[in-house]
């Protein structure tokens, strides 16, 4: 169950379970995020991915292919902050340029995963 609608089986179409409401990341390869930074993930019907990084605003294009997940170049604006905002907004960027597949957790969070497990999990 996900936004209150019910899947069986594999979950029906893949990008119903991503997009909608913008997914708001709380962890980034297990090491949380840096207090009142915002990241974000949106994921659009013309397969673009778009948000906050942290201190900038990025975009990209996704491929879904079942549980598969691929971004492709995500992109940001060059607006500088904090170096450890930017240090945290490099690694997501880099690990979301990395994911490979994508699960719902039990409790309802997205959690995208590269093939070396490195990972970024959101909540709606």
């Amino acid at each position: 169950m996900v936004d209150g609608k019910e899947y069986r089986g594999c979950g029906g179409e893949p990008a119903a379970l991503l997009q909608g409401k913008e997914w708001v990341v709380e962890d980034i390869d297990r090491g949380g995020i840096i207090d009142r930074s915002r990241v974000t993930l949106n994921f659009d019907a013309r397969d673009r991915v778009f948000g906050r990084s942290g201190c900038n605003t990025y975009n990209g294009r996704y491929t879904l292919t079942g549980e598969g997940l691929s971004v492709t170049d995500p992109v940001s604006t060059l607006k500088a902050c904090a170096e450890s905002l930017m240090q945290q907004e490099k690694r997501f960027l880099e690990i979301l340029g990395g994911v490979q597949r994508f699960e719902l957790t039990d409790d309802g969070a997205l959690r995208l995963l590269t093939a070396d497990g490195h990972s970024i999990t959101a909540r709606r």
